[in-house]
Parts: C-alpha cells; structure tokens; sequence
C-alpha cells in the first residue's frame, strides 16, 4: 500500500482522497505513522503552499501515535501556519494543547532531575532513579 500510495502522490500530489486513504490505513490498520507521515512529506514536495498534508500528518499522530510527539507536531503547525494557505482555525488550537503538553514533559523531566539532586538518602536517589526511567521508557526519551 505504501508503495502504490507513493506512486501515486508523486503522480498526482492533489489526489487527496488516495493520500488521505493510504495515511489512514498505514496509522491504523498497519500502526505505521512513520510511513504515514512521508507520504504527506511527497504531497508536500510538490505542493509546500498547502495545508491538508500538513492535516494528515496532526490528525494521524494525534489518533494513532502513544505518546503524541509534541515536539513533532508543533513544527508541523509552525510550518503549515508560514507556508501554506487556507489553514483552518483549529491548528492554532493544535499549537496551544501541543505547546502546552510539550512544556509539561519538560517541566515533569526537570523535577524529577531536581528531586535526584535533593535526594539524601540512597534508598530515595533509587526509588527516583527508577521513576525517571519509567517516565523515559513511556515518553521515549
């Protein structure tokens, strides 16, 4: 599927409904956002000035990617907001929740390193070793 949707993007990159579809499938069905998201990447190399790959890449991370790269997400909004056109009104809303999700995981992986430098004890300094490594496996960092 990939193959064919790949093909047919560089074919026609304003075949929404096969780009649309091929995304859909991948993220879903096959848990394949990576794939997903570069075919956005070949309509976007055609066509920068529009929004709706830009749509497809947010929509398929946030539905079906766990955890949601915040990080990922607001360059996308940054990138659609500068360079495209007709961007719909809810990817400023995207922004915020992404922003603010994105500064809570760094906000949570700054405590955690705080707390390990104010732990006294060695039964303390383990107990937070061992949160930190469990919030990094969750959030892959």
């Amino acid at each position: 599927l990939y193959d064919a949707t790949a093909l047919t993007t560089h074919l026609d990159p304003l075949f929404y409904s096969a780009l649309r579809y091929g995304t859909t499938y991948l993220s879903s069905i096959k848990k394949e956002v990576d794939l997903s998201h570069q075919l956005c990447d070949i309509a976007l190399y055609y066509h920068k000035d529009y929004f709706y790959p830009y749509s497809l890449k947010i929509t398929n991370e946030m539905g079906y990617h766990h955890p949601y790269r915040y990080d990922q997400i607001v360059k996308w909004v940054k990138k659609a907001i500068n360079e495209t056109v007709d961007v719909p009104l809810w990817f400023g809303d995207i922004l915020i929740h992404a922003r603010k999700n994105l500064n809570q995981q760094l906000l949570i992986q700054s405590d955690l390193k705080w707390l390990l430098e104010m732990a006294r004890s060695d039964k303390e300094k383990a107990v937070i070793k061992l949160k930190i490594k469990e919030y990094n496996q969750q959030n892959k960092f």
